[in-house]
């Protein structure tokens, strides 16, 4: 145990015996009872502590991405030499990405105030680069509807998990621009979690979203998951996911030609 945190053991890594034996429920008791300051994020390539806030929404992402490792590669997927990680937060899904893939260049997107105080140290320990700004359909600026218990529920709209007035805008940027400005002629991995912002994000990716291997994203009602299913249907594979409600839920896809 590290001081004021979590230990994360993912892609293989033996988990000291104390914990082989318990399930995942108990594995989430136990982390709520502790104050987390810092998690380290262990596997055979390496580990990763990340400073983190301490809030539920960090909480079950933590749970989400490290526990029920919803960003698990996928079998038989190799050379992701590009990863793209939109709605980047803190950067727990950056260090993820990097210990499934050592050798990948990792661009980090993130425009909330909030979260980047943690991201400017926690992506040089993923050897991400740190984009401070969205992405969308065209350069704007944006108000920013903050989380009501977390930085993770952030959202452009105001939602049941977001305060009532914006604390600020934030700067939007149009996604194929700004991934040209960055030189990325090529997406490998596309992870997107925006709280809502998804399609418009992908409608400005589209000339990218054919050649991306695996994508992984989360859909914020029903109507943006059947407009996210059909948008990929053509080139790839619902491979996996999870449903949490009717209007909620994490969406991985596989570019058909890659499917075994």
């Amino acid at each position: 145990m590290i001081d004021g945190g979590a230990n994360f053991w993912i892609d293989g890594r033996k988990r000291p015996k104390r914990w082989t034996e318990r399930l995942d429920r108990e594995w989430r008791r136990w982390t709520a009872r502790r104050a987390l300051r810092s998690v380290a994020v262990h596997s055979p390539n390496g580990t990763i502590v990340l400073d983190v806030p301490d809030d539920p929404g960090i909480r079950y992402v933590l749970d989400e991405v490290l526990t029920r490792d919803c960003y698990a590669p996928v079998p038989g997927v190799e050379d992701i030499a590009t990863i793209v990680d939109v709605g980047a937060n803190v950067g727990i899904a950056a260090a993820r990405l990097r210990l499934a893939h050592p050798a990948a260049r990792i661009l980090c997107f993130e425009p909330n105030p909030a979260a980047l105080d943690f991201l400017r140290v926690n992506a040089p320990r993923a050897g991400a680069e740190l984009h401070a700004f969205g992405l969308g359909e065209t350069d704007a600026m944006l108000p920013l509807y903050q989380g009501t218990h977390s930085t993770v529920t952030a959202s452009l709209t105001p939602r049941d998990m977001t305060q009532a007035n914006p604390l600020g805008t934030i700067a939007i940027r149009a996604a194929d621009a700004a991934l040209a400005e960055s030189g990325v002629a090529k997406v490998d991995l596309l992870k997107i979690d925006t709280e809502g912002a998804e399609l418009p994000i992908l409608r400005a990716l589209a000339k990218f979203l054919p050649a991306v291997k695996v994508v992984h994203l989360e859909f914020h009602s029903e109507a943006d998951r059947r407009a996210i299913e059909a948008l990929f249907a053509p080139t790839h594979l619902l491979w996996a996911g999870a449903i949490e409600r009717a209007n909620s839920g994490q969406l991985t896809f596989l570019r058909r030609d890659l499917a075994r």
